[in-house]
C-alpha cells in the first residue's frame, strides 16, 4: 500500500475516546494516509471500537503492554508512508490537519519534522489560546521554527497529537526512549530538532484533550519520573555538538525544569529531596532559579559547581 502519510494511534484504555481520534482522521480532506492504531494491551475494549470500523485504511495491531513509546516505535516501524503523524488516543485532528502538513512538507520535505498549533480542551471547553500565542518572531522565521528555543522560554509550540516526522531522518534515531514515562515525547522531538530542521504552522489544527483519564503528566511518582527525563534530556545534548545559542538555550531549559521540580519539593516540606536535586544539577542551574529556589546560600554553590552528574 502507498500512501503519503501513516498515522501512529497508540492506544491503551481510551475506549471512550478512540473512536473519536479515528473520526477525526477518517474526515480529513487530505485522503492520502493510511491509520495504525496500536493496542498496547488495553484491557478496556478498546480494540473493538476499532475493529467495528470497516475501513481498508486502517491496521489494528495488538502488541503486549510496554508502554506509549513502544507503541509508537512499532507503528513507525510498520508504517508505509514516508511521513508518519502521531495522534492519541484522546485526541483529535481538526479536518485541515494534513493539508497543513502537507504544505510545511511542501515548502521543505527534507526537515526532520512538521507540525501545528493546537487548543487545548478541558470539561468540554476549547481554551481560546492556541498553543503558537506565545511564539515570537525570533523563533520562527517563514515556516522553520526554533524549537529549542521555544522550550527554553517555557513554549511548547506543538504536542504528541499535532507532529509529523520524515521515517527517513527518525529511522537514524534509536526511537522513543522507552525507559520514560515523563517527556518521551518531547526528549524525542529534541533529539530530531538537533539534526535537521523543524516547519512549524501555527494555524490550530488539532485539539488536545486534558480530561483524559491516564494522562502521563497526572500519574504517581511524577517527579522521580520526572527527574528520569531531565537526565535523559542532559545526556542528550551533551552527546550533541551545539552551537552557542542551542547551548545557552538548553542550560536555560534544563534549569528551569530543575527549578519547577523543586519548587514542588519545597512546597511540600520535601527539603531534602530538594537539596539532592541541588547537588545533582548544580552546575546547570542558574543563579535566579537558584535563589529563587534555595535561597542565597545556594549562588555561592552555582558559581562553584561540582562535576556534572552522568546519565544512569
Amino acid at each position: 500500500m502507498t500512501v503519503r502519510f501513516s498515522v501512529v494511534i497508540p492506544l491503551y484504555n481510551k475506549a471512550t475516546h478512540i473512536r473519536r481520534a479515528l473520526d477525526s482522521v477518517l474526515a480529513q480532506r487530505c485522503t492520502d494516509f493510511e491509520i495504525l492504531v496500536v493496542n498496547d494491551g488495553s484491557t478496556d475494549g478498546g480494540e473493538r471500537q476499532v475493529e467495528a470500523l470497516d475501513d481498508p485504511r486502517i491496521r489494528l495491531i495488538n502488541q503486549p503492554n510496554q508502554g506509549v513509546s513502544a507503541a509508537r516505535n512499532n507503528g513507525v516501524a510498520l508504517a508505509n508512508g514516508p511521513y508518519v503523524a502521531f495522534l492519541d488516543a484522546d485526541d483529535a485532528w481538526l479536518p485541515h490537519f494534513l493539508d497543513e502538513i502537507n504544505r510545511l512538507i511542501d515548502a521543505s520535505p527534507d526537515s526532520a519534522m512538521f507540525a501545528t498549533a493546537y487548543q487545548t480542551v478541558e470539561n468540554g471547553r476549547i481554551n481560546p489560546r492556541s498553543s503558537a500565542s506565545r511564539i515570537s518572531r525570533r523563533q520562527i522565521q517563514g515556516v522553520f521554527l526554533d524549537y529549542l528555543d521555544c522550550l527554553a522560554n517555557d513554549i511548547f509550540p506543538f504536542c504528541a497529537s499535532c507532529i509529523c516526522v520524515n521515517k527517513r531522518i527518525f529511522r537514524q534515531t534509536t526511537g522513543f526512549d522507552r525507559s520514560l514515562q515523563i517527556g518521551d515525547d518531547i526528549e524525542m522531538w529534541v533529539r530530531l530538532s538537533l539534526i535537521s530542521t523543524t516547519c512549524f504552522s501555527p494555524v490550530v489544527s488539532a485539539l488536545y484533550h486534558r480530561d483524559a483519564e491516564n494522562r502521563a503528566m497526572d500519574c504517581a511518582d511524577r517527579e522521580d519520573k520526572e527527574i528520569r527525563w531531565i537526565r535523559k534530556l542532559l545526556h542528550t545534548f551533551h552527546s550533541a555538538r551545539l552551537s552557542d545559542k542551542q547551548t545557552k538555550n538548553y542550560r536555560r531549559l534544563i534549569s528551569y525544569l530543575v527549578f519547577r521540580c523543586g519548587t514542588r519539593f519545597f512546597r511540600r516540606g520535601e527539603r531534602a529531596r530538594a537539596r539532592r536535586l541541588r547537588d545533582e544539577f548544580g552546575d546547570i542551574l542558574l543563579a535566579r532559579h537558584a535563589v529563587k529556589l534555595l535561597g542565597r546560600r545556594l549562588q555561592s554553590y552555582v558559581q562553584h559547581p561540582r562535576p556534572a552528574a552522568t546519565d544512569e
